[in-house]
């Protein structure tokens, strides 16, 4: 499975990249082999300059919408974001070390 995860997320990366937005990798109970049947997973991503130029304001929303939707059709599975800006000392602590890079 862990394979099938990084080659759909690279496969992401790149068309997104002209967006602006890069996918660094998943964590999670994917990551630490874990995963259940209805577990979720969890994408480490972070916004280029780009993602704002071409998404001013709230409309970025739109982008992380169609990344999500993209992710969850291809994998069939339910897809969190969490935008690597957004990391605090605890999920620095716990979200970085166990993260499985794709770019």
């Amino acid at each position: 499975m862990q394979s099938e995860l990084i080659r759909v997320l690279t496969l992401a990366n790149t068309e997104f990249a002209s967006k602006g937005l890069q996918i660094l990798g998943y964590f999670g109970s994917f990551a630490r082999g874990d995963e259940r049947a209805d577990s979720d997973l969890d994408i480490l991503y972070e916004l280029q300059p780009e993602a704002y130029r071409q998404y001013p304001g709230w409309s970025i929303v739109r982008l992380l919408e169609e990344v999500r939707q993209k992710l969850e059709n291809e994998l069939q599975m339910p897809v969190d974001l969490v935008d690597k800006d957004s990391l605090r000392e605890v999920g620095n602590k716990y979200i970085l070390p166990e993260l499985i890079h794709v770019a």
